[in-house]
């Protein structure tokens, strides 16, 4: 065997190396290798993987947003419907109670309400 200086041996290892590096990365101080382009573009696609997952998310919530204000637009109405009824009741009491006859009436026991005004009681829930 040939006895070989050590700087020979480094010179060698070093060479070796850079050419696994040339080989694999391109010039890596020098432009993009090509470990750093698959490394953005494998970012590029989970960037556009999130972005999808996002828009599908915010779409949801959207169409959850509107499921739930369309039920309190019902809400809403059916009460208001139910004030609105409410209000004539309470109309057509005030209109009874002004036709109470004032006069006593013929019986030995009248009653204490006529029965127009007992039924608009009952309607008004009051």
């Amino acid at each position: 065997m040939i006895p070989v200086p050590l700087s020979w041996t480094l010179a060698a290892a070093v060479a070796s190396v850079g050419a696994t590096i040339l080989s694999y990365e391109g010039v890596p101080f020098l432009i993009d290798g090509r470990v750093a382009r698959q490394y953005e573009a494998g970012r590029l696609v989970e960037r556009q993987i999130w972005e999808e997952l996002r828009r599908r998310e915010a779409a949801a919530r959207e169409a959850e947003r509107l499921q739930a204000q369309s039920k309190i637009d019902s809400i809403e109405s059916e009460y208001w419907r139910q004030r609105q009824l409410q209000s004539f009741r309470i109309t057509e009491l005030e209109n009874a109670l002004a036709a109470e006859p004032e006069a006593p009436s013929a019986c030995a026991c009248p009653p204490a309400i006529s029965e127009r005004l007992r039924n608009a009681l009952d309607a008004a829930g009051r």
